[in-house]
């Protein structure tokens, strides 16, 4: 579809309460838990539909995408984090810095039908682990990250759906202290190169409409001098 501009259109808002809870430990790290509810009123959505100019041509139909308010929604989640060191868990381990965080959400807009009515670019979770090791007998750091979405599909509208497939990405990375002030850093991110897969589907008056995105992604190789003036 071709796309025009919504004169009309007004500004989302939301209304919402968050309440977090968080315990410092006593060698350093923290464990931290956040809960919210949000309540959204006029959201916007892109709909296409078929319509009639003076836009492009008199008395000429064209299907086009626009920004219209759709109407209200709500969206909750729970976020959980913790940062400590693995040796605070378990007195064996190496002194390996972790840091992690998952979180999950929830959502509905109300003038969609379901199931999986919910609010754009939201799954149902998310999760990061990430993990750094000072070696004390050489100026060696290593660390890296791994960060995972699952796949999700959304009804944006009654006749639109969208899919996005699973999202993993892995960065890692070494700094070599030269001395105090200046280290040389490799990382490479993006790991494990793998393609995205995002799929759009329409259908309207007896007939459907499918396409399918298959993107590339590049492993990212950079080799840094870093210094502290």
């Amino acid at each position: 579809p071709d796309r025009i501009g919504n004169p009309d259109l007004r500004p989302e808002m939301a209304t919402g309460i968050d309440v977090a809870f968080e315990r410092y430990l006593t060698s350093g790290g923290v464990l931290s838990a956040n809960v919210f509810r949000r309540e959204i009123t006029d959201l916007i959505r892109y709909t296409v539909s078929e319509q009639i100019g003076p836009y492009w041509a008199p008395n000429q139909t064209r299907w086009v995408s626009s920004p219209i308010n759709i109407g209200d929604a709500s969206t909750q989640g729970l976020e959980l984090e913790a940062k400590f060191r693995l040796n605070q868990a378990f007195s064996d381990a190496l002194p390996i810095d972790i840091r992690s965080n998952v979180s999950f959400f929830g959502s509905n807009v109300k003038q969609v039908p379901g199931p999986n009515n919910r609010l754009d670019q939201q799954p149902d979770m998310t999760a990061n682990l990430g993990a750094d090791y000072r070696i004390r007998r050489i100026p060696l750091t290593l660390g890296g990250n791994l960060n995972w979405n699952p796949d999700y599909d959304t009804r944006r509208t009654e006749q639109s759906m969208f899919y996005q497939g699973v999202k993993r990405v892995v960065d890692v990375y070494g700094v070599w202290r030269v001395s105090a002030a200046t280290g040389l850093r490799l990382s490479v991110s993006n790991l494990l190169p793998r393609n995205y897969l995002t799929r759009t589907t329409f259908s309207s008056g007896g007939s459907t409409e499918t396409a399918q995105t298959n993107d590339k992604n590049w492993r990212n190789i950079q080799l840094r001098l870093e210094m502290k003036i």
